[in-house]
């Protein structure tokens, strides 16, 4: 399972494998949660909750039944 996340305003990732929802932590707790479309991508907006440029940012794909399958740190540029 591979991430790609492009940071904006509105993010963009890729999963790959049987992710089929991405979470989304932000310094330790959990953000938001986005269903992945049937390319792989996923939407998900991080504008405003982020405080500064330090902020840590994860996303862990899970299965359809929430099982974790991974996770992949989150550059912020």
């Amino acid at each position: 399972m591979i991430f790609s996340v492009y940071n904006s305003r509105w993010s963009h990732g890729t999963a790959l494998g049987d992710v089929a929802k991405v979470q989304v932590n932000i310094n330790g707790k959990q953000d938001s949660l986005t269903v992945v479309k049937a390319d792989g991508t996923f939407p998900c907006y991080l504008g405003s909750k982020l405080t500064s440029m330090n902020d840590k940012v994860e996303a862990v794909g899970l299965s359809s039944n929430g099982q974790e399958l991974g996770r992949a740190a989150v550059t912020l540029n």
